[in-house]
């Protein structure tokens, strides 16, 4: 048989195109038809609210799975942190949290609440109980195995702070406490104190430090009783960590009893958040001087956000 002419093969060629094309647009108008049925409900929301309100408590959180499940924020009953981490959690995040509440949206594209499941019992989380479903919303609680909370919390004690910006020849620029906060009369954007902050992301509760520029800012607390390591992470908050122009490097300095014990940089344009582990064993025991100086040659948009705690 003779093969068919170059033009009645193009005519077939062209045809089974437009056939895969109307095929794959009825399949993308099926899905979006079907999405908004896969969408949790207000009710589902509200239901998922009672059933926090009834069984959340201190040392609880939620995390959300996936991570864009944002609308899921507004319905989380006060003072239950919510999580919402772009990347999988690591230890560090999730060590103070006696349970976890994961809420999921099982049912949406891209999730998939087993292997978030599976990731949480690797990392000393435990199941408790079943999957309750509310609607297209899941709650699954967890609970940690291995509860590391920090014996002394520098963040939440940071009324008892001392804060000033040192000058070159070594005198103060106080910034008294003032309602639990440190303002410093002499660069007003400085105002130190608690808060919760977005760092690559993820919500961070942690010391507002902006730099005051080459002069570092102190953050000194006295008399803290050390232990096996004191632990340290920090990061440049928002979107302007993705820019580059002008801005110079953030550093956070360490020291215990005057003597430097960790250095971490900051650079611009590189976001995320930085950690470090400090040994503190051999100082363990004794009460010590602990000093945080954060400096940047150029402060300009420097937002800057860092927490620490002891650990037995």
């Amino acid at each position: 048989m003779p093969p068919a002419p170059p033009s009645l093969a193009r005519a077939l060629l062209l045809r089974l195109e437009a056939v895969v094309f109307v095929a794959l647009a009825l399949l993308a108008l099926a899905y979006y038809l079907r999405l908004p049925s896969s969408l949790p409900s207000e009710v589902d929301y509200r239901a998922v609210a009672a059933d926090l309100t009834a069984r959340a408590g201190p040392g609880d959180a939620v995390f959300l799975d996936p991570h864009w499940a944002e609308r899921a924020r507004l319905f989380v009953p006060s003072p239950v942190p919510v999580l919402n981490l772009a990347r999988r959690p690591t230890r560090e995040d999730l060590r103070g949290y006696g349970r976890l509440f994961v809420l999921s949206l099982p049912d949406l594209p891209r999730s998939d609440m087993a292997k978030t499941h599976r990731f949480l019992e690797s990392i000393q989380f435990r199941r408790a109980g079943e999957t309750v479903r509310h609607g297209e919303l899941a709650l699954t609680l967890f609970e940690n195995a291995r509860v590391e909370r920090p014996s002394f919390d520098f963040t939440g004690q940071v009324a008892q702070a001392k804060v000033y910006i040192r000058r070159p020849d070594g005198s103060q620029d106080l910034c008294p406490e003032r309602g639990g906060r440190h303002p410093c009369p002499r660069a007003g954007w400085i105002n130190v104190g608690e808060e919760i902050k977005e760092i690559d992301s993820k919500p961070l509760r942690c010391l507002w430090a902006h730099p005051a520029g080459n002069e570092p800012l102190v953050v000194e607390y006295a008399d803290v009783p050390l232990g096996r390591t004191l632990d340290v992470v920090g990061g440049i908050v928002g979107q302007i960590v993705y820019r580059r122009e002008r801005y110079g490097t953030t550093t956070l300095r360490v020291k215990i009893d005057g003597e430097l014990a960790a250095e971490l940089e900051f650079p611009p344009g590189e976001p995320g958040e930085r950690r470090r582990s400090i040994d503190t064993s051999a100082k363990a025991g004794a009460p010590r001087r602990v000093h945080f100086e954060v400096s940047a040659p150029n402060p300009d948009m420097r937002h800057f956000c860092f927490d620490a705690g002891v650990y037995p």
